[in-house]
């Protein structure tokens, strides 16, 4: 075990600076000085004692401040920081900095499960039908405004039989991008239109439910 003594110098400066380097090990001895660099009268010094006893330390000008025991020479161990209370390990993640945020668990994993290759597939097939045959260009998001259901899922089949085809090695009317770009907007258009009707249909019952409540 190494006794990791905190001392403070506080008379006949220069015979305690002498003592100490003259007893104890350089290597033992970490000087912790002024700002300045210099060893000056009252300074802290942190000293790693071997054999010198408490009493000639103060005979030589020298007030032990605290003593500490350690495990090993000159080194201090962080006591980890303590964790709020409200902090549940099932549903939060803790860093190393002592930060924390709610847990990705069970949460949709956008990040995972979308390809970015997969939209710029999608992104090509959208822009280049954009342009149309009189020289106009309508707007990116001009599907939205609502299609029919069948609209989505005939045009869709079309595409993906033609997907089929050319990963059987069959010819088809289209490229193979662009059979999947057709696919993927036709099944990207559907999906909106349901998702959609859930979301209103979601809003229309909660109105529902909040006009058939007795007013208080």
């Amino acid at each position: 075990m190494s006794r990791v003594v905190d001392i403070v110098l506080y008379r006949r400066r220069r015979a305690a600076r002498q003592f100490i380097r003259s007893n104890v090990p350089a290597k033992d001895c970490g000087l912790m000085p002024a700002p300045g660099g210099a060893f000056e009268w009252g300074a802290a010094l942190r000293v790693h004692r071997q054999g010198i006893g408490g009493h000639r330390l103060v005979q030589e000008g020298v007030r032990i401040v605290k003593r500490t025991v350690k495990k090993s020479r000159m080194t201090t161990k962080k006591k980890p920081a303590a964790q709020p209370a409200n902090i549940d390990p099932t549903k939060h993640t803790v860093f190393s900095t002592g930060a924390y945020r709610d847990s990705n668990k069970d949460k949709i994993d956008f990040e995972g499960h979308l390809s970015p290759l997969a939209l710029d597939v999608l992104g090509r097939y959208m822009h280049k039908h954009r342009f149309l045959r009189d020289g106009s260009v309508r707007a990116s998001d001009d599907w939205q405004l609502g299609f029919d259901d069948a609209s989505f899922v005939k045009p869709g089949m079309r595409h993906f039989m033609a997907v089929w085809r050319i990963m059987r090695g069959w010819p088809a009317e289209e490229s193979l991008e662009d059979a999947f770009g057709g696919w993927l907007f036709n099944a990207n258009g559907l999906a909106h239109q349901l998702e959609k009707r859930r979301i209103e249909a979601a809003g229309k019952r909660d109105a529902d439910t909040a006009s058939a409540r007795p007013a208080a």
